[in-house]
């Protein structure tokens, strides 16, 4: 109840904030004051809670992170002995003792989980499947080469290997397998620690009010859990960020709540040891701090506000008795004085106030004296610029009838000046077009020249070709003379094949007369005589390509003899008359490129002689139109004389009218 009155008195205030003249003074101080004295004082209590928020945010971050770091301790605490146990032990077995069912390794175990309360398991297997436990479950369908830990084990060997957390079958607890490969290679020994201690550990860990610590293995699932079941992989993108960076403080939003957390990752097992809190915590803890800060901001507000009172009434009042003075003088009243006793800036004032109405009524008496002046003055000047406005007319229409006749001949000019101007462009053109024509002779002439001396090359160059003729029919003939050698030397192989068959022939009669004895003669006549025969058919072979070859080099000698050189001698006939063309033809070059010398320079001589003309033109055309510009200037003059005299007309009227609204004006104050 009391906080709706309340509610309705704010918003009563409010309306009459909005009722009041925003424009006055007295309301511009209002809020002025409040201004200066509400922003500093909110900007100081939200400031404080936002500097005592963040404290708190530091500390329990930092709270946070020492959780961690001392839950990560605490790991290495729990499982390290272990895993020095398990290098210990495994040192003292071998895959035989497993075989063989040792009693010593049974006793050995027997006594090592019972001196250990916190593991749940010992088990002992080797390569063919044998395996051992404490304590001794009995028979059992078991393979410890199938299990996780025995193969990760195996895969690392040389260091001790821990599992990834898993639900034990026996106690349903969650356990972790630490394991070590025997010395000789053949067997692992498996440590089962029991986690539900360590998870009790956690429980006890709190940070803030809601905030607790939770485990996650590197697969990210839970291990130990204040709400989640172990082995329930957890899923969101605040848990990919943990599995990709060792450790870190993150910020993220769970089933609508705003979260953070502090993760570092243990070394020896890969875990992830979460901190989480609730950043809503912050704001909560703070509450305290903001409720202080208020009382004391309303506190100075209210005390502040008696303050403002006063100083807004001891300037207020002043103001008034100056307004009213003021108005009196807005209505004419020059009489009336403020008297205010303060002996601040206010009285300073209102003495200003006193001696400038004094001032005001001197001002106004002079000028209902003058004004009267002022009229009859300004009726005289009026007179005596309608005169000089009709002179300055008649100067004008004069310089107007000149300023037409300059233009008309300015015009007659111009035109003259730019037909004279085309021809010269005109002659210009014939000129350059004349330069391009030398050039282009010149380069006919340089071009000519370069043929010449071309052809001359190719008259030289067709003379060794039909030296280079010769030279290949001399050629060609010695092979003629060398493939009938050749022909003589095949016949006579052919003749040695020939004989070299008979004489096999005769070899093999007489190892078959020989009989026995002679068989391996018999053999060998046979591959001569196979010998003689592939001699034959190659040597027939040479002969048909030594044939072919023969005809195709008289062949070619023929046509060497016949046709190139007839062909080489033609070509150098038509290259030498070539030759003495291109010599008829540089002549003649040279006595045109010497004519269109001399038209090019009587069309540069054209040209210069009408640009003269041209510039001549043009400095006429200049002359005429400086006078016209002349002429015009005149009578812009004349015409803005005249328009100074009109000006003058208007503005005397202008000055009687004013003179006599001032003596109106003069006749409202009160003297």
């Amino acid at each position: 109840m009391v906080i709706m009155i309340k509610e309705k008195r704010f918003w009563n205030g409010i309306k009459k904030l909005r009722k009041m003249n925003v424009r006055s003074v007295r309301s511009r101080l209002i809020v002025s004051f409040m201004l200066i004295l509400l922003v500093p004082s909110i900007c100081i209590g939200y400031f404080s809670f936002q500097s005592a928020e963040q404290q708190l945010r530091a500390k329990m971050s930092s709270a946070a992170k020492s959780s961690v770091e001392l839950v990560n301790k605490t790991i290495d605490q729990y499982i390290g002995p272990v895993m020095a146990d398990a290098d210990v032990l495994a040192g003292q077995l071998n895959a035989a003792a497993v075989d063989n069912k040792d009693p010593g390794v049974r006793k050995l175990v027997d006594g090592f989980i019972a001196k250990h309360p916190e593991l749940e398991l010992v088990t002992i297997g080797n390569e063919k499947g044998n395996w051992m436990k404490a304590p001794d479950p009995g028979k059992q369908d078991y393979d410890p080469r199938k299990r996780d830990w025995y193969i990760g084990a195996m895969n690392n060997q040389g260091k001790v290997f821990v599992s990834k957390p898993y639900i034990s079958v026996t106690s349903k607890n969650m356990v972790v397998t630490v394991a070590q490969v025997f010395p000789d290679g053949k067997g692992v020994l498996g440590l089962n620690l029991d986690l539900s201690k360590l998870n009790g550990m956690l429980r006890d860990v709190k940070i803030g009010v809601q905030g607790y610590v939770y485990l996650l293995d590197s697969d990210s699932k839970y291990i130990a859990h204040p709400t989640n079941a172990p082995g329930f992989e957890a899923k969101g993108p605040q848990y990919e960020y943990m599995h990709k960076n060792d450790h870190d403080f993150i910020q993220y939003i769970l089933n609508g709540v705003n979260k953070e957390a502090y993760f570092a990752t243990n070394t020896l097992t890969g875990w992830k040891v979460v901190g989480s809190m609730i950043v809503a915590e912050y704001a909560q803890a703070a509450k305290p701090i903001l409720i202080r800060t208020l009382i004391v901001v309303l506190a100075a507000i209210i005390i502040s506000s008696l303050i403002i009172w006063f100083i807004l009434r001891s300037i207020l009042n002043p103001m008034r008795e100056l307004q009213r003075g003021t108005e009196r003088i807005k209505v004419g009243d020059l009489t009336g004085r403020i008297r205010i006793k303060h002996r601040d800036e206010f009285g300073a004032l209102a003495n200003d106030f006193n001696a400038m109405a004094e001032s005001l009524y001197s001002l106004v008496s002079e000028m209902s004296e003058t004004s009267g002046q002022l009229a009859a003055s300004s009726q005289e000047m009026t007179a005596i610029t309608d005169q000089t406005a009709d002179s300055l007319q008649h100067v004008n229409s004069s310089i107007m009838l000149v300023a037409e006749a300059t233009v008309t001949q300015s015009r007659s000019t111009e035109e003259t000046s730019r037909a004279v101007e085309e021809m010269s462009s005109g002659i210009q053109k014939i000129a350059m077009a004349a330069g391009e024509i030398v050039y282009s002779a010149a380069r006919t002439d340089q071009d000519v020249q370069a043929g010449s001396g071309t052809v001359q090359e190719v008259i030289k160059q067709m003379a060794s070709i039909l030296q280079s003729v010769g030279e290949s029919s001399a050629i060609i003939s010695n092979l003629s003379e060398l493939s009938s050698q050749i022909r003589d030397m095949n016949a006579a192989i052919s003749d040695i094949a020939g004989k070299t068959n008979l004489l096999s022939l005769n070899a093999a009669i007489e190892a078959a007369r020989a009989g026995e004895q002679g068989r391996g003669f018999a053999v060998v006549a046979s591959e001569i005589r196979k010998l003689a025969d592939q001699s034959k058919r190659t040597a027939d072979e040479i002969h048909s390509v030594i044939s072919q070859m023969t005809g195709m080099i008289d062949t070619a000698a023929q046509v060497m003899n016949v046709k190139v050189v007839t062909e080489v001698d033609k070509g150098m006939a038509i290259s030498e008359k070539a030759g003495a063309a291109f010599i008829q033809i540089e002549h003649s070059t040279g006595h045109i490129v010497e004519q269109i010398h001399d038209i090019s320079s009587i069309a540069e001589q054209m040209s210069a002689s009408s640009e003269q003309v041209a510039a001549s033109m043009e400095e006429m055309t200049s002359t005429a139109m400086l006078s016209a510009s002349n002429v015009q200037s005149v009578s812009a003059s004349s015409e803005e004389q005249l328009a100074s005299i009109q000006e003058i007309n208007s503005s005397s009227a202008h000055l009687s009218a004013m003179a006599e609204q001032l003596q109106r004006m003069v006749e409202r104050f009160k003297l």
